[in-house]
């Protein structure tokens, strides 16, 4: 019985992680994509200044 209790319990653990994980890789590519963002408009913002000048 505690080898069973053993195993369910380090599948919760690996569980958690993964969903760990997963919530930090969204993240981390939230703020990738929003990065780009930020700077595809300071490239645009750049090439609008040199056509002025």
């Amino acid at each position: 019985m505690a080898t069973i209790a053993r195993s369910q319990d380090a599948a919760r653990k690996s569980d958690s992680t993964m969903q760990q994980r997963e919530l930090c890789s969204e993240g981390s590519t939230k703020a990738w994509q929003l990065n780009i963002d930020s700077l595809g408009r300071k490239n645009k913002g750049r090439g609008q200044t040199q056509n002025y000048n």
